[in-house]
């Protein structure tokens, strides 16, 4: 039997680190304009876990927490973000907070290497000089 996956990384200046273990139930490609703002680009991509699936192994009282209301569900979208260097870490959609998202650009190298996108969201608000993005799943929104 092998070992469960187990993923790590961090913010930016390293004040707040993470694991997330066992396989995510998808990696996402955001248009929405909530993402774009947050990302201060184009989209977003995130691994989508259950919560048991998070640790946040250090500086969890250095997190703070933006309750994004402009959800087309009309429940908040909550995202935490490092009081230090403002980097973007994780997500709670509120419409299920079962859930955590985790940017997966905060993933350590190893880490980020083999989560290709599996689906797409908001691809109608995707920009038209984007090229497509290879996509392993059907389901889009």
């Amino acid at each position: 039997m092998s070992a469960s996956p187990k993923f790590q990384g961090s913010c930016m200046c390293g004040a707040v680190e993470y694991t997330v273990t066992g396989a995510p139930m998808m990696s996402v490609v955001c248009h929405c304009p909530s993402c774009q703002k947050v990302s201060g680009s184009t989209y977003t991509h995130n691994i989508w876990c259950h919560k048991d699936q998070l640790a946040i192994t250090k500086g969890a009282r250095g997190l703070k927490t933006f309750a994004d209301k402009t959800t087309d569900s009309g429940k908040p979208f909550e995202r935490s973000f490092c009081t230090a260097c403002g980097n973007t870490l994780f997500g709670t959609p509120m419409v299920d907070p079962s859930i955590r998202t985790v940017s997966t650009g905060s993933l350590d190298a190893a880490s980020k290497a083999n989560l290709p996108p599996t689906k797409e969201f908001y691809d109608h608000n995707k920009r038209a000089w984007l090229p497509k993005i290879p996509i392993a799943g059907e389901a889009k929104l």
